[in-house]
């Protein structure tokens, strides 16, 4: 602690706006807010991360101060980086590397100079976060019913990164639900630290079961409510059992209130009475299949996972429609998947570590309460890591805030302004490498590939395995032409923000065998290296029973197959072709023609692996 003192008093205080400037980021951090025509990739906390980094740089440079950073911190990020180069996960994969630097390394700075000088306003702010989520869930919850989801929706159709379901200022109520646990568990040692009266602690006790009465997912809401207790008596017996007593309060609560059943709902991880995993979980498997199959660097962080996981299911029964319930996933099956077993080890490890630093530090470095609070909210994201990710925009910067409350208690070294350029370097550099590395020739890592049948009406033969990893994705802007009714519109949640639409009740054509242009649709062209067999895929959206289905036609005689017939309505998924194609050498024309109206076409995805299983939006390799 005198060596803390010391090092505070070494180094002139940041200004008053510099600080305020370093509170308001971390408001802005407990939100998924997104700025308004950005397709939601700009998040409002990364420009106001951006802008505190500034002033960050700023007062190093006039005051010749340094700043603190966790000493393992680097390293970590290091070999993250290192796994990507080798797996060659290309720009998506940069782009990785780059937000876990922004979450992590930024985060950790910009919020460990706030805690050394201004740790009340950094309480403050979280709370403000807090209520304002709550505040917004409140008005969703009447509006929508608790615990409303409407997945995929509220990932793709939130402007301003929330809306139309219970998620608070977040797009997902799992979002929600691990921000509220999160958000609480930091505050409490704050709460706690004055001695009070029992009217006080009941108080809390009450304020306590109200803001995890928000939490709508039961898991979420088990793991948290553990953390608490344990967290609790770890302080002292008193904050112990105000935590038992705000769980029983909310027990009660949620007896008479009758929203028991949406967390039952969520708490139980299987999807139906005869024991197949809900698609969050059972996403899992497969997860780990591909870990297993790369695991000293992963497939590769960004798009990698999304293209390889689905062949991974193989056998495993999963759904033709991407309504897995936003930020579902297991996180740890992500981390191991995309970034191997030696990195991921090394960020749980350092997570691991920052609990037992963080309880340490508090009771031998002066009780300060954020190192209390920021042990238990590392220990609820390693728990939470089993049923989401929680590196993703709002909850990321809760782990960065974990770290930089646990490492201010010791095994830290000093940044100062030429240090911090140099480090921003390195990182730099390696994103560079990790993009160069993903130009060089190389065959996307894949899974082993199971024979495949044969004799079946609508199968394939072993001929479609012998062509050179063919993968090409074609997007709706990608047409040469467009023959009304089937016209082009703007769509937020299409891969490039178009799509080609059939409005309802424009025209069918008067049978399946008059498939041509003149009935409506478009015309795309692609070029093949080589004559490939493949599997055509398309991204479609359907009105309903009589608008899901879509004519696809290889050549201006080639046959047209019929795709759709399903019964998945108001949503983006994948259907394919019934029939495998040939596509020759050279320029090869593809239509998409017209059957019923009612229909929109995003993507189309051409393959000669067979197993592959299109997930969300795809990209070509070189993208």
């Amino acid at each position: 602690m005198a060596n803390e003192q010391e090092s505070a008093r070494s180094c002139p205080v940041p200004s008053r706006n510099v600080l305020l400037l370093l509170a308001l980021t971390l408001g802005v951090m407990g939100t998924q807010l997104v700025l308004p025509g950005s397709g939601g990739r700009l998040a409002l906390a990364d420009v106001a991360v951006g802008a505190s980094m500034l002033a960050l740089l700023a007062y190093l440079w006039k005051a010749r101060a340094e700043v603190d950073i966790p000493a393992p911190l680097p390293v970590v990020l290091i070999v993250y980086a290192l796994a990507n180069f080798a797996a060659r996960s290309y720009v998506s994969g940069a782009v990785e590397v780059a937000q876990r630097v922004e979450f992590l390394f930024c985060g950790v700075l910009v919020l460990g100079l706030l805690l050394k000088y201004r740790p009340q306003w950094a309480a403050k702010a979280v709370a403000a976060a807090l209520g304002a989520s709550l505040l917004v869930a409140l008005v969703q919850g009447y509006r929508y019913g608790f615990g409303s989801i409407i997945p995929p929706r509220d990932v793709t159709e939130l402007p301003m990164g929330f809306g139309r379901a219970f998620t608070g200022l977040f797009r997902s109520r799992i979002a929600l639900g691990l921000f509220v646990g999160l958000a609480v568990a930091w505050l409490q040692p704050f709460a706690c630290e004055v001695p009070r009266s029992w009217k006080c602690w009941t108080g809390m006790m009450v304020a306590t079961a109200v803001a995890l009465g928000f939490i709508a997912h039961g898991q979420i809401l088990v793991l948290v409510g553990a953390v608490l207790v344990v967290f609790g008596f770890i302080h002292s017996r008193k904050a112990g059992l105000m935590n038992l007593g705000a769980l029983l309060l909310l027990s009660l609560s949620l007896l008479v209130g009758g929203r028991g059943g949406v967390l039952a709902a969520s708490l139980n991880p299987l999807a139906d009475k005869y024991g197949v995993l809900k698609p969050g979980h059972l996403e899992m498997i497969p997860a780990f299949r591909l870990a297993n199959d790369h695991p000293l660097s992963g497939v590769g962080a960004g798009s990698a996972y999304q293209k390889h996981v689905g062949a991974a299911y193989k056998l495993l029964p999963r759904e033709n429609v991407n309504d897995m319930e936003a930020d579902s996933q297991s996180g740890y099956g992500i981390l191991f998947a995309t970034v191997g077993y030696p990195a991921g080890a090394l960020l749980v490890a350092l997570l691991l570590w920052g609990v037992g630093l963080g309880i340490r530090g508090y009771f031998v470095g002066g009780s300060e309460p954020f190192r209390l609070g920021g042990s238990a909210v590392l220990a609820i994201i390693l728990a939470a890591m089993w049923i989401t990710d929680p590196f993703t925009k709002g909850t990321a910067w809760f782990v960065a805030l974990g770290l930089a409350s646990v490492w201010s208690a010791g095994a830290v070294f000093a940044l100062n302004l030429k240090r911090l350029i140099i480090w921003g370097a390195v990182f730099g550099a390696l994103a560079g490498l990790v993009v160069v590395a993903g130009k060089a020739p190389t065959s996307p890592p894949s899974l082993p590939k199971p024979k495949p049948p044969t004799g079946e009406k609508g199968g394939w033969s072993s001929e479609a395995f012998s062509s050179q990893g063919f993968l090409r994705v074609i997007d709706a802007g990608d047409a040469v032409q467009v023959a009304a009714p089937m016209v082009k519109e703007s769509d937020s949640q299409a891969a490039k923000g178009t799509v080609l639409h059939i409005p309802d009740k424009t025209c069918v054509p008067p049978n399946e065998g008059a498939a041509d242009l003149k009935y409506g649709g478009a015309v795309f062209e692609t070029d093949v290296p080589d004559e490939v067999t493949c599997k055509i895929w398309l991204r479609v959206w359907w009105d309903g029973s009589c608008g899901n289905t879509v004519l696809v036609r290889v050549g201006e005689e080639g046959k047209a197959m019929r795709v759709g017939d399903d019964g998945t309505y108001d949503a983006w998924h994948w259907m394919s072709a019934p029939d495998v194609v040939k596509l020759a050498k050279g320029k090869n024309k593809i239509f998409l023609l017209n059957r019923e109206d009612g229909i929109r076409f995003d993507q189309m995805l051409i393959t000669d692996d067979m197993d592959y299983y299109p997930q969300g939006i795809e990209e070509n390799e070189a993208e």
